[in-house]
């Protein structure tokens, strides 16, 4: 982990320093937002520090924007300010042009110093770090000779520096921070300004000369700074002053690492970021100059000193837990109360290095100022430090439903383990940020820019299933808790909930951490989560449109026995196939038939005269594959059916349409859930009508067949039949009567024409030929097709060797 380096001085007979003015001047240093043309907000824009324009005067969405300092649309206050603001660009231009850099700043670490920088499409898309080196009054000036330009995301890390530390970017024309860009320094465009959705210029200012500054929701904090690495700054506007004699900038006094004048002392602290509640040592070194060369030797070696510490917060701004040094001495009045600016004394042992240490524990989450002091000599040393402690992590509890009866999480280890939810259906997860003791940090989530949680699903059943993100998320921390109420997963099986910081640079990356600090953390297995609901689909196409007259559902018209395809699905709440929903984590699936969707009023209609019965009443839980199962011979049957030999229709049922329902061993239905399918199709009872035929032995006769379904009170054309079908091999001729019979069967020459071999229906029918039986063979032959048990045939008596009709006698009897 990387240690943060605070210098901090006093300064005993020092020499006077040279007279010299700020970069800014006094009216310029006091404003966070200053364009020439326009200022505009949209949103909910914070601005700390004052807010103008000049030469112009329009200024635009305060509220619901808020800005701590005054308002100046135009007038002499801002008009003074925009002549300071072309002064400290005129004098920045003196420094020239410095070290030349590319265009792209992404993953750079850079000293202090000056720099130019060519323009591209985007000048920054990852972390630009600027490390101080330890110098409190460092300074960074980069010259944009056209544009300066960031990517969503951005993130500009100020490192090893301090309060007095000075950050400039030179603008040749306009600047565009874009969204959620974490941004540090004085931007100072020569054109304009555009800060978007999110962005933050954390310690800074937006300064536009000549057009115009636009926000879009953001932050420009131009005051203390808190949560920098220049906490205590005015908006990193130090690093340089202007000789009162003219000339070229000079850096501040000071800013040269560790050269201190004749008789200065100094205090070099060493406080590592860390996990809240871990001990951490703290060395505290004391060096003093014996001559005016470079190189420091320690002081106060052996001694031991009483050194009064405070501590103070800095992110979030305030807090309700000390820190606790030396074992557990509370800077507060006690333990669990909050810092007190008092403070409280402390020994500390120096060793024979000079260097003193002491332990620091800090309960809680946060950017804390560690402030200390003490005398020796006749003088006083006093400075201050900072640290940032993260939580150790996340701790998930109260795990339930969200609706009635609000069940809580069973913690299923298997797919045979207990159901919590159905996929889809909100549950709700407190979540707790803890330090190593297990104990909330209350100031997690309460920082300047708040830090949140990421939630993802990480699956444990089945291995190597779908696993699609969480919807929902947690609100808000508050005393370290978090609650997310209306969570849902759109999948079928187990998983645990994976916490993760939305910042990717850690706790407070970017903001003040010197470090990657990680906060994580994974709940107990979550479910078993099981289908929502069913659908059940009558494939397409299968197996004929419905016929006029007949009011059918959308899969159309079958006749009764006749296959059909069918497909149930296994749905979430928002009707995704839970593709999970496969091997072990499916079940056995009883299928049935009902006169409506949804209806459980009569199972296998109709009621009379006769009932039904689908012909598969059963899927094996091995059928299954990505959450459907297909049925392709799935048939309805009716109780009575058309016979040739017994051709009454009294038992017949008339068209009935039934709706396929699924209900598997966990009770997921077709018939619960939100909005589930059942798919329906007609039945009607049917038969082929064969048409009987008379004709000359010496031709051909043809034979026509039509399919016919019962509609209740006769047996009416099935004209939209294009599907059904038969073989030659399912033509039979038998009953041969005259010369076309030889002993008890027919001759041979009584058969159909050769082709085709098979015939399929067109519009409800089809013709067929008896093959010419040749001179001397007449008579009749009885023709029937069987093994289409769907479509049972009538008996078409064909005569050979009859021309035509007639005579005809009449007969009439009367009583």
């Amino acid at each position: 982990m990387k240690k943060l380096f605070i210098l901090l001085c006093v300064f005993l007979g020092m020499r006077s320093p040279v007279a010299a003015a700020p970069l800014f001047g006094t009216e310029l240093s006091d404003f966070a937002v200053l364009g020439a043309s326009t200022v505009t907000s949209t949103g909910l824009t914070t601005l700390a520090g004052n807010l103008g324009v000049s030469p112009g005067t329009a200024i635009t969405g305060f509220g619901p924007g808020t800005y701590s300092g005054t308002i100046y649309p135009g007038g002499p206050v801002a008009a003074t300010a925009h002549a300071q603001l072309g002064a400290a660009m005129a004098n920045l231009a003196k420094l020239g042009s410095g070290t030349q850099l590319a265009g792209n700043l992404n993953g750079l670490t850079l000293a202090p110093g000056v720099y130019t920088v060519a323009a591209l499409a985007s000048n920054l898309s990852q972390v630009l770090t600027l490390d101080g080196g330890g110098n409190p009054n460092a300074y960074w000036v980069f010259q944009m000779p056209s544009t300066l330009i960031t990517s969503p995301g951005a993130v500009v890390n100020v490192i090893n520096t301090g309060a007095g530390a000075g950050i400039y970017w030179v603008v040749g024309s306009s600047a565009t921070i874009d969204n959620n860009t974490i941004f540090a320094g004085n931007i100072m465009a020569s054109a304009s300004v555009t800060l978007n959705g999110g962005a933050a210029i954390v310690c800074g200012r937006a300064l536009a000369y000549s057009g115009a500054v636009t926000m879009i929701n953001v932050l420009v904090n131009a005051t203390t700074c808190a949560g920098t690495s220049g906490v205590g700054s005015h908006g990193f506007n130090g690093g340089l002053v202007v000789p009162d004699a003219g000339g070229p900038l000079t850096p501040a006094q000071g800013s040269g690492n560790c050269t201190l004048s004749a008789g200065e002392t100094a205090l070099l602290m060493k406080i590592p970021d860390h996990v809240a509640e871990t001990s951490q040592t703290v060395d505290i070194i004391t060096i003093r100059k014996s001559d005016n060369s470079p190189g420091c030797t320690p002081a106060l070696v052996g001694l031991v000193a009483r050194l009064r510490f405070a501590c103070a917060y800095l992110n979030p701004v305030g807090g309700s837990l000390p820190v606790r040094l030396n074992g557990n001495v509370a800077l507060s009045a006690n333990a669990t109360s909050s810092c007190s600016s008092s403070g409280v004394e402390v020994p500390v042992t120096f060793d024979a290095a000079g260097v003193g240490h002491t332990t620091l524990l800090y309960a809680d989450a946060g950017q804390v100022r560690l402030d200390a002091s003490f005398s020796v000599g006749g003088a006083v040393i006093s400075g201050s430090g900072s640290f940032v402690a993260a939580p150790a992590g996340i701790v998930f509890s109260q795990i339930r439903q969200t609706a009635s009866p609000g069940l809580t999480n069973p913690v299923a280890g298997s797919a045979d383990g207990p159901v919590f939810l159905k996929a889809g259906n909100p549950f709700s997860a407190t979540m707790t940020a803890v330090n190593r003791s297990g104990n909330p940090t209350p100031g997690f989530g309460q920082e300047i820019i708040p830090e949140t949680i990421l939630l993802a699903p990480g699956l444990s059943v089945p291995a190597g299933g779908a696993a699609p993100p969480l919807s929902g998320g947690p609100g808000r921390f508050n005393a370290g808790v978090a609650t997310a109420a209306n969570l849902t997963w759109s999948e079928v099986g187990i998983i645990t909930l994976n916490a993760s910081l939305a910042n990717a640079q850690g706790y407070l990356g970017g903001r003040g951490a010197t470090g990657n600090l990680p906060v994580t953390g994974t709940s107990e297995q979550i479910g078993r989560f099981i289908p929502d609901h069913f659908d059940t689909l009558v494939n397409a196409g299968v197996p004929m449109p419905c016929p006029a007259g007949l009011s059918c559902p959308g899969a159309g018209f079958v006749y009764a026995g006749q296959a059909f395809g069918m497909t149930v699905q296994a749905r979430s709440l928002t009707g995704s196939i839970t593709t999970n929903y496969r091997d072990a984590l499916a079940r056995a699936v009883t299928l049935s038939a009902w006169d409506a969707p949804g209806s459980n009023v009569l199972q296998n209609p109709p009621a009379a005269p006769s009932a039904g019965a689908l012909r598969q009443t059963a899927l094996l839980a091995n059928n299954f594959l990505l959450g459907a199962a297909d049925l392709s011979s799935q048939a309805y049957r009716f109780s009575a059916v058309f016979s040739a030999t017994n051709p009454t229709t009294a038992s017949l049922s008339a068209p009935t349409a039934i709706y396929l329902r699924a209900l598997d061993s966990d009770g997921v239905s077709s018939a619960l859930g939100t909005g589930p399918v059942e798919g329906g199709v007609m039945v009607a009872s049917g038969r082929l009508l064969l048409v009987n035929n008379f004709g000359s032995e010496l031709l051909a006769l043809p034979v026509n067949a039509k399919a016919q379904y019962w509609n209740g009170r006769y047996f009416a054309d099935s004209v939209t039949d294009n599907a059904s079908r038969f073989l030659r091999s399912d033509v039979t001729l038998d009953n041969c009567t005259g010369s076309l019979r030889t002993g008890t069967a027919c001759k041979a020459t009584v058969s159909l024409v050769a082709t085709p071999l098979s015939f399929v229906l067109a519009g409800g029918a089809t013709r067929f030929a008896l093959a010419a039986t040749g001179p001397g063979n007449t008579g009749s032959a009885d023709l029937r097709i069987t093994s289409v048990a769907w479509l049972p045939s009538t008996m078409a008596r064909l005569r050979v060797g009859t021309y035509k009709a007639g005579p005809t006698i009449y007969l009439r009897e009367l009583y």
